[in-house]
Order: structure tokens, then sequence, then C-alpha cells
């Protein structure tokens, strides 16, 4: 339950920094957390506040219901915060956040004059948890990180930063970490507004029948190569999955994810082709390099046209495992590209090939932490 009283701001941000080092020096391979009291920005501009709203009265900073939410321009807001890093490396920020559904669910947040990144978009609601933010390069020294307004109705009472790949900020290295889920519900259609449409038809619409979920799905529908791309974030080995169905397939019908996409010529893809009998499909690993598609591997797969299937992907530099409905999952090699840089970053998106009608939902990505699920 929301307890929230307004209080007082403190003169100055209290930051605490802690490293693990051997020696007289820090070496870039120390291990170092860095601990940032939301209650205490350096300042603070409406309509964030900073209430007591913890369930033990914690102190936090909040901003209230029917604010307005940045995203869409109806209201700014923002709280800094000065924090020293103590040694140069990259950093996994965490916050400690109080959503409320999926239109209240995310923040914008800035570490100097960088790209402002989301944190948030994750599923979990109604309660107190360490959402994963982000991973940034950090010299050593002071730098400067600014909150600011994405959506309204929500809370955050603490941030964490660490150069430990997959640590928790309760100190556990976490198997996998929630960062960033759509399920195209909401008041707002899931923020549908992030993803970037390069041809086709796009809709989130409310199913006639509760065939799945009573919820809202996105279509996409074209007679030619279309894609919708989310390229706000670049994840690095994760888990991937998505519930999928193919409503209609003509020539050359097909539907795809697409991973590690850099743009719409240049990603990877995931993608199903219907065969003949209705009872199989075709999934096929296929990388696009200026805007030329090469097929890395292929695999038949049980497939109903019709019927939602769910498609797990477990995406790592020297190849990508692919399940579906819970079946064996069939492991693929990545290209050379990939292999030997160890780099699967980039953005997500959906895509469809030939005449295709195909509905998407519930898209969730997870990183992989030190604890070495999906190796």
């Amino acid at each position: 339950m929301l307890n929230k009283r307004l209080v007082k701001l403190g003169v100055l941000p209290l930051v605490a920094a802690v490293c693990i080092f051997a020696g007289a020096r820090l070496a870039p391979s120390s291990d170092c957390d860095i601990w940032i009291d939301a209650s205490r920005p350096l300042t603070l501009v409406p309509p964030f506040d900073v209430v007591e709203i913890g369930e033990n009265a914690e102190r936090g900073l909040w901003i209230g219901p029917e604010e307005g939410r940045g995203w869409k321009g109806e209201a700014g807001g923002e709280a800094t915060y000065r924090f020293y890093v103590p040694a140069d490396g990259k950093y996994e920020v965490w916050a400690y956040a109080l959503w409320h559904d999926e239109c209240t669910n995310a923040m914008y947040a800035q570490i100097d004059d960088m790209d402002r990144a989301i944190v948030g978009n994750d599923p979990l609601f109604n309660k107190w948890h360490w959402v994963r933010g982000f991973r940034i390069d950090l010299a050593e020294g002071v730098h400067m990180l600014k909150l600011s307004n994405h959506s309204d109705n929500l809370a955050v009472q603490k941030l964490y930063l660490t150069n430990v790949a997959g640590k928790h900020p309760t100190g556990e290295l976490a198997a996998l970490t929630d960062v960033f889920f759509e399920g195209f519900d909401g008041c707002d259609e899931g923020n549908f507004v992030l993803w970037e449409s390069h041809g086709g038809q796009w809709k989130v619409f409310h199913p006639e029948t509760e065939s799945y979920l009573g919820k809202k799905i996105l279509s996409g529908k074209s007679d030619k190569p279309a894609m919708l791309m989310l390229r706000l974030e670049k994840w690095d080995e994760y888990l991937l999955n998505a519930s999928v169905r193919t409503v209609r397939a003509g020539v050359g019908g097909s539907a795809g994810i697409c991973f590690a996409l850099k743009d719409a010529d240049n990603h990877h893809q995931v993608r199903w082709t219907e065969l003949s009998g209705g009872e199989a499909a075709r999934l096929e690993l296929v990388q696009v390099r200026g805007g030329e598609a090469k097929v890395l591997g292929e695999f038949e797969v049980p497939w109903r046209g019709g019927k939602w299937h769910e498609l797990e992907m477990a995406i790592r530099p020297a190849g990508i495992a692919i399940g579906i409905d819970g079946g064996e999952k069939r492991f693929l090699p990545l290209d050379d590209t990939i292999t030997k840089s160890g780099n699967t970053s980039g953005g997500i998106g959906l895509w469809l090939g030939g005449q295709m009608e195909a509905e998407f939902d519930n898209i969730h990505v997870r990183t992989f932490g030190a604890g070495g699920v999906g190796k």
C-alpha cells in the first residue's frame, strides 16, 4: 500500500561507494559498488517530490498519479544526483522501484551528457523490487545522474551501480535479470510509440474473442518485407521470449524476431515459414548485412497456423539456442563477425516477409548474469 508523506530535502545527496581490491591502488578489475539515496537529490523539479513512501516509511523520490507523462510531453520533472566513481569500468545501473501497471513502470536516466536511457518497462507491479536499467562505461571521477519523467505514479528509493557483471544489488550473482517486457496492454497500449515502424501495417487491438488471455495484442500485416524496431536499448547476451501466431501466410509469407539489431538493413533474425500440410514450420537463423540476407542455419518444428506458439531464444556470441512451446532447444552458430567480436549487442525487432499477417504478444527480455544460465 502506498504510504506517502512530504518531507524536506537534505542539503546534499549521500552517496556510498565501496570497492574491493588488492594493493594500494584501485585496478581496472576492482569490484566497485555505488549506492545513491534517491531521497537526497541535489536538485528537484516538480512534479517529482520526496516523500515517505516505503513499507517502513522510508523516504523516496515520487511522482503522483495523473501528474503527466514525460514520454507524451504532458509534463516535465527531474531530479539530479552527484556521485563518485572510484575506478574506470563498465557499470550496471539498478533502481529500487515501485511500479503500478504497464503505463507507470519506467523513468528516464541520464549520466553526464551521455544518451538518455529508460529504467523500467519490466512486468512486476505493486511491489518494491530491484529493476536493472542499463550498462554504461564510466571513468574514475565525479559524475552527474539525472532522473526525469517518463511515466507518472511511481516511486524510487535508491539506485545502485556495480562494475560486476550480473551482480544483483542483494549481492547475489543473478542467473537472469528482467530488463524489458512488452505486453501491449495498459492505458497507453504498452507505450507502443517506443517502436519504430519500417513498412507494413502495425496496430495494437483487443481481440473480439477471449482467445488469448483477453488482452491487447500486436498485429502486423504486409505484402512485402516490413519491420517494427525497438532501437532504444542495446542488450547483449540475453534470453528473449515471445508469443507469436500466424494469422495468414500468402506467397512467400514468413515472420520473425530480430536481435543484435542496428537498423533495418543490419541485424539477425529467427524467422518461421509454415510448410505445406499445416503441421510444421521451417525456422531459419538469418544474418542481414547491408540489406542482404544470408541463411546461417535452419530446422523444422511442429507448428500450426492460427495457433499461438511460445518462442524462446537464448542469444550468445557463439550462437543461439531456439525452442518452441517448451520443447527441446536447437543450437545454431552465429556468423564469424559476432563470434570473434563476442558482441551480440543491439536492439530487437519484429519482421514480416512476403504476404504475411501475424500477431505478437508478451515480449520478454532477460539478460544473463554470472550464474551461467543459457551457456
